[in-house]
């Protein structure tokens, strides 16, 4: 059986990699809504001539 300490430590790591998931994933996100706001804004700034 695994002692609480050891425990504590494997839940601390899964918890570090999960928020490491999540940061990363919000990047990814926030990276991809920047590329498709650069690529719309010179069609959006010639419609508006």
């Amino acid at each position: 059986m695994l002692s609480l300490e050891i425990i504590g430590v494997l839940g601390a790591l899964f918890g570090l990699l999960v928020y490491g998931m999540v940061r990363t994933q919000l990047a990814r996100r926030e990276a991809e809504a920047m590329q498709k706001a650069e690529k719309g804004a010179p069609a959006a700034a010639e419609e508006a001539r």
